[in-house]
């Protein structure tokens, strides 16, 4: 089958997105897989197939690996760039996820981003909302043993799990570190890693370890996550600039309230993927 579609990124987190039957869980894994393959496909860290071209959308979203993201902040901000594209006059976008309804504000265009507000909800810290098999439902941080040594983590929930760590320097192996955590048997479901680094009171330098892909330029949950745990725990105060690597985000959040970040949607470009089972061409 042909399928129009079209490539964005945040700050260096690419997505292909089309438009799809959103009941057919295992064709849209089958699919993503060989979209996101970097050789073989188009390449991209996950894709989003949504249901129409709407002010009021549906999304299901797919890590490169073909397993299914509950949320994608990045993600989500990608879909509401395309939306936008398609309706000019709208600029508040109600997207909904496996994570529940997404509201987007449309904020100006910096020609080729487009800039969007996002309420990605509020943050729980209960291990049991990752969920993660730890003592105890409110313990902050946590030990966790690994391979080599053991670190100390803080878990949240932005509605997919995350697991955050600080550290005065970033640490040169945290590609090993991640792909370890993700998998740790603390971690019945996987989890995403951030690696942090405060650099003052209201930015925090971040490095990201994506479930289901693996290394990644950006994300929009796991910058939530890093700055309401900086903030949770008296490191940092809102707004909290995130420095990624490709890219920065802003995130404000007080306790008991949504965490809402700022950022840019950036087309790269549209066509027709040919879809045979065998692989995309674009």
């Amino acid at each position: 089958m042909n399928v129009p579609s079209e490539k964005w990124h945040a700050c260096g987190n690419d997505f292909v997105l089309l438009q799809h039957d959103l009941s057919d869980q295992p064709e849209m894994s089958r699919l993503a897989q060989a979209i996101c393959d970097r050789h073989e496909g188009v390449g991209s860290d996950g894709m989003v197939a949504y249901d129409s071209i709407a002010a009021a959308a549906r999304c299901r979203i797919f890590n490169s690996d073909g397993s299914e993201a509950e949320i994608s902040g990045n993600g989500v901000r990608c879909l509401a760039g395309l939306l936008k594209k398609s309706l000019p006059r709208e600029n508040t976008f109600k997207i909904d996820s496996a994570a529940g309804l997404k509201t987007l504000t449309f904020l100006r265009e910096m020609p080729p981003a487009l800039w969007f507000r996002a309420d990605m909800g509020q943050p729980d810290f209960r291990p049991s909302a990752l969920p993660a098999l730890v003592e105890g439902d409110d313990a902050l941080p946590v030990r966790l043993g690994l391979e080599r040594d053991e670190v100390f983590v803080y878990l949240v929930s932005m509605g997919n799990p995350h697991c955050v760590l600080f550290s005065p320097e970033l640490p040169a192996d945290w590609g090993r570190l991640g792909g370890e955590l993700e998998r740790h048997r603390a971690f019945p479901r996987r989890t995403n890693v951030e690696f942090v680094r405060v650099m003052d009171r209201h930015n925090i330098e971040v490095r990201i370890w994506e479930r289901g892909v693996g290394k990644t330029f950006s994300s929009g949950t796991g910058s939530c996550a890093s700055a309401v745990v900086a903030i949770q725990t008296a490191q940092a105060q809102s707004p909290v600039r995130i420095h990624t690597e490709k890219g920065e985000l802003l995130v404000e959040w007080r306790p008991g309230q949504s965490v809402f970040i700022e950022g840019p949607a950036v087309p790269v470009w549209r066509g027709e993927l040919i879809w045979n089972e065998g692989g995309p061409n674009a």
